[in-house]
């Protein structure tokens, strides 16, 4: 019996640190990574965080949410916080599953250095949208930390692949000859995973136009940091770039204009719908011209009468009239004396309930590549700045 629950538990032993292949070792020792377990993450929905998006209006007004499939263009490599391990730069796994993953504050963390990148420094610190996005620190007269929380909230991202190994070798500069070559764990070229993001303002009542700058900014943000800047470590060096892969979706809650539906052709009548028409109305009834109160047909002398408050009676309404009461007496008659006593013999109808709240309104978009994500966020700002609450 074990006393020491943490050396018990770890298949891995100070001989096997002293052991000089450590790759053999890794291959042995490392953790399983099955189906089952993306299967478990699946459940859970931690695989891609995508009902954040479909609980978009339960947010304040103007919130949205990005959701990013991605495909790794370049190994990704992170420092994990396992301090006994077999090698000695392990990649960030999550520690209930063992699953490679980009943290939450990773993404952030990778996106503001996209972003001050891309601004500059003057820019960066100027920038409003930054400061919304990210939030500030400020100190007050007596020396003390009063920040202000950021609208963005990043989510983790689970990557489907094992970690597998690099092996980077320095050469010494007189010989030319690298003897220590360093293994480093990482995740491997074309492991697909999401990113999904949160954004709710902290304004009340939020403006439009505020959001739709940020969501610029943040859209060509992200996009510079997959393919230009990268995350995670030795991005100088090409580590850490991917590409959107799959379908993409992006949700506000807001109420914007949809895209125009094309016209529909409408059929052109024929000459005995046209004259159908003009006895009957949309429903299949007589038109009230033709109608007594009780649905009945008028008689002629009635009809007759009605159209003298208006023109002339002339020998076409005569004809018309004509034509309605055969109507009347082949099919309309049966048909209104049926619906009569179906009205008399039917229950009284139960008190209607109140109708539910009407649902907020929300606005969702798909995309599939970075020009399509780009387009739908430049649509969406645009709506947002023509938007009055």
């Amino acid at each position: 019996m074990s006393f020491d629950y943490y050396a018990e538990k770890k298949p891995i032993t100070l001989r096997d640190l002293k052991e000089k292949d450590k790759g053999r070792l890794w291959q042995e020792k490392r953790r399983s990574f099955t189906k089952k377990t993306q299967a478990l993450l699946g459940a859970l929905g931690l695989h891609s965080y995508e009902a954040v998006v479909q609980h978009i209006a339960t947010l304040p007004p103007y919130s949205f949410a990005l959701h990013i499939p991605i495909t790794l263009t370049s190994p990704y490599l992170s420092r994990d916080d396992e301090l006994f391990y077999i090698i000695e730069n392990p990649v960030r796994k999550e520690r209930v599953f063992g699953v490679p993953y980009v943290a939450a504050s990773g993404w952030k963390g990778a996106l503001r250095a996209a972003l001050w990148q891309q601004l500059g420094k003057d820019g960066f610190e100027q920038c409003d949208s930054v400061e919304r996005l990210f939030g500030k620190e400020s100190k007050s007269s007596a020396g003390h930390n009063e920040g202000q929380v950021g609208s963005l909230y990043l989510y983790p991202t689970f990557f489907d692949r094992p970690p597998k190994l690099e092996i980077i070798n320095p050469h010494e500069r007189q010989t030319g000859i690298g003897k220590n070559p360093i293994l480093m764990e990482c995740v491997p070229t074309g492991a697909q995973g999401a990113l999904t993001l949160l954004y709710v303002p902290l304004a009340v009542p939020a403006r439009p136009t505020d959001v739709a700058a940020d969501l610029r900014l943040l859209v060509d943000g992200l996009l510079d940091m997959l393919t230009v800047y990268g995350f995670g470590a030795k991005t100088s060096s090409g580590y850490g770039t991917a590409t959107l892969d799959g379908k993409g979706k992006v949700a506000i809650h807001a109420s914007l204009p949809e895209a125009a539906a094309p016209a529909s052709v409408e059929e052109t009548p024929t000459a005995s719908e046209r004259g159908a028409a003009r006895y009957l109305d949309a429903a299949g009834n007589l038109s009230p011209v033709f109608r007594q109160s009780d649905g009945s047909l008028k008689s002629e002398a009635e009809y007759e009468a009605a159209i003298k408050r208006e023109k002339k009676y002339s020998k076409q309404d005569k004809q018309l009239y004509d034509k309605a009461k055969k109507w009347w007496e082949r099919e309309g008659r049966a048909a209104w004396e049926q619906r009569t006593s179906e009205a008399e013999q039917a229950p009284a109808p139960p008190e209607e309930p109140e109708p539910p709240a009407a649902p907020a309104p929300t606005h969702t978009a798909t995309f599939a590549t970075a020009e399509e994500l780009r387009q739908q966020a430049k649509r969406i700002a645009a709506a947002l700045e023509g938007h009055t609450q």
